[in-house]
């Protein structure tokens, strides 16, 4: 258990209240003052009295005839009862500093963690927005121009090249391809897609053109 405590005010074994306590009733009315402060701590102020003390007498295991010290420190105001409580302004005025030593400790905490999760969320929005820009630049640096009709031809033999585990490394390789293509076909959609084909037919790393006939030996043309 967190050991808790509370202020002891130096110079209280002189005060006139205490002094007069001792010499009425003995060590024992002093020890039973600074029981009863305890007792006001512990319970955050709330210690339930009918002008009995039964409550108290309970709690410290104390007698009956305890009743005549309690009743004693309340006429010499060294303890009050109001609203069925009996109470301390001496402890209360240390509660409630340590009430708003609390309150503001757990409002410090809030504000650390609100800012922490705003610079968080800040971090991650900056971070993402950094992602985004890249992935925009690299897309642009990466976009290639090709006309819709050879779409289908261009990415059939990109795709070639990724099965082959020869797949293209840039942009400029990606481009002389394509432009290649575009020279080969004679800009024909189905001229290219034959060219592409007789390519994957062979194995290829490359396009050439196509082949006329079996006497016409045409050099590859590595794209």
């Amino acid at each position: 258990m967190e050991k808790q405590w509370f202020k002891h005010n130096i110079g209280s074994r002189n005060d006139p209240k205490l002094v007069e306590l001792e010499l009425k009733f003995g060590c024992r009315g002093r020890l039973l003052f600074w029981d009863i402060v305890e007792l006001i701590f512990e319970q955050q102020g709330d210690i339930p009295d009918d002008g009995k003390h039964g409550y108290i007498l309970k709690v410290l295991n104390k007698n009956s005839d305890t009743n005549e010290i309690i009743d004693y420190m309340i006429e010499q105001n060294l303890f009050y009862i109001k609203d069925g409580l009996l109470q301390s302004r001496n402890a209360n005025e240390q509660l409630k500093k340590q009430r708003n030593i609390t309150k503001q400790r757990k409002l410090a905490v809030q504000v650390r963690e609100s800012k922490r999760q705003s610079n968080d969320k800040q971090m991650i929005n900056k971070s993402s927005s950094i992602k985004r820009r890249e992935e925009k630049k690299r897309k642009e640096e990466n976009r290639i121009d090709i006309d819709p009709k050879f779409q289908d031809v261009y990415n059939r033999f990109i795709e070639y090249r990724k099965a082959i585990k020869r797949p293209y490394k840039s942009n400029q390789g990606r481009q002389a391809f394509y432009n290649k293509l575009l020279q080969l076909s004679s800009n024909n959609p189905e001229t290219a897609m034959k060219i592409v084909e007789q390519s994957i037919a062979n194995e290829y790393q490359g396009i050439f053109e196509l082949k006329q006939d079996k006497n016409n030996n045409n050099q590859v043309i590595l794209a």
